[in-house]
């Protein structure tokens, strides 16, 4: 109640002043009623909120999953070209691998057999133009082909053409020139 400071009041005015209040209060239960109408979520509304949801969460997964498929892929192809070049590494070890067992075979022959290869060796070729002195050079360089069990042509002209001195070692170095500009091959060479 309102007291006035130094006065007394009527009944009359304290009813009224109570019923001004009343009317406040009453004015204040309304306005609170609908904003409480407005704040309360129905079941259905809250059905809807939920699903929304849903299927944000399942957009963002969706999102994510998608990036971790592709980081995925990236590294499954980076680790496949690193599996290729060590396969690749592999190879060329093997090929060095059996290259020193080889040599470390060859080297424990001994003098022995280094003399015996040496005793197979042909005679050079100058480019004389003899068939007797062709003849023979060829027929030795056959054998010594077998003695060391060449059997590529590659491999056969390439050990043919140490043995070339003086005017066939000059007409092998014009004819491989030749051949490594494109100018000849190999098939118009032995004619």
């Amino acid at each position: 109640m309102e007291q006035v400071v130094g006065a007394k009041r009527s009944h009359k005015e304290i009813l009224a002043a109570f019923d001004a209040r009343l009317g406040k209060v009453e004015l204040a239960v309304v306005e609170f009623d609908t904003r409480l109408d407005d704040d309360v979520v129905t079941k259905g509304d809250l059905t809807a909120m939920v699903e929304e949801l849903r299927e944000q969460m399942h957009g963002a997964l969706n999102i994510m999953a998608d990036r971790i498929r592709g980081e995925v892929r990236d590294k499954l192809d980076q680790m496949s070209a690193e599996l290729i070049a060590l396969r690749e590494e592999v190879k060329e070890v093997k090929g060095d691998w059996a290259l020193c067992k080889e040599a470390a075979l060859n080297k424990s022959q001994g003098p022995k057999e280094m003399k015996a290869l040496d005793s197979f060796k042909p005679k050079s070729f100058s480019g004389k133009r003899e068939a007797k002195e062709l003849d023979t050079f060829l027929w030795n360089m056959e054998r010594y082909f077998k003695y060391l069990k060449l059997e590529d042509d590659e491999s056969k002209i390439s050990m043919a053409t140490m043995f070339l001195v003086n005017n066939a070692l000059m007409w092998w170095r014009r004819r491989s020139m030749k051949i490594e500009q494109g100018e000849a091959d190999l098939e118009s060479s032995r004619r």
